[in-house]
């Protein structure tokens, strides 16, 4: 994906020293200007592009990581990948995160675990930006860990 989620991920990779970084989206002009902004964070290239199945497979082989940040396969949307096939193209190890959470398991998560992947929805990424605001708002640093335990625990029943 190409807006607000996708680049606050593909920034801190950038920060964090990623070997390689590249962000396709549904919206290719908007995936080039995060790869703008990544590449000078990173002092690395960062490749954009169209998110197309031959783009998405390539991209996916030996990478570590791949992260969905559109809203396929989110409940509501109406819309999924067309195909997964991608994920036969990752290595052993790799994890699969998409930042939907609503359903928990979407075809995405399923088919990666299936596969024997690593996979987790975006719920936790959801939880902590919901922490990390009430800090803002009530302007103090908050139990984090207390909080995200109490909120998890909440959801589970």
């Amino acid at each position: 994906g190409a807006g607000g989620a996708a680049r606050g991920v593909a920034l801190r990779a950038a920060r964090e020293g990623a070997s390689s970084i590249t962000i396709l989206g549904r919206t290719p002009e908007r995936a080039f200007v995060i790869a703008s902004m990544a590449s000078v964070v990173s002092q690395k290239e960062v490749r954009a592009g169209a998110m197309s199945p031959e783009a998405t497979r390539e991209a996916a082989r030996g990478a570590d990581i791949v992260v969905n940040a559109t809203p396929l396969g989110m409940r509501g949307v109406g819309e999924d990948f067309p195909s997964l096939d991608f994920l036969s193209a990752l290595p052993d190890g790799a994890l699969v995160c998409d930042l939907v959470y609503n359903p928990p398991e979407t075809s995405l998560t399923r088919r990666a675990r299936e596969l024997g992947l690593e996979a987790q929805n975006g719920l936790d990424m959801l939880i902590y930006q919901a922490i990390l605001a009430d800090e803002l708002f009530w302007d103090r640093r908050l139990d984090r860990a207390g909080l995200y335990k109490v909120v998890k625990e909440r959801l589970r029943k």
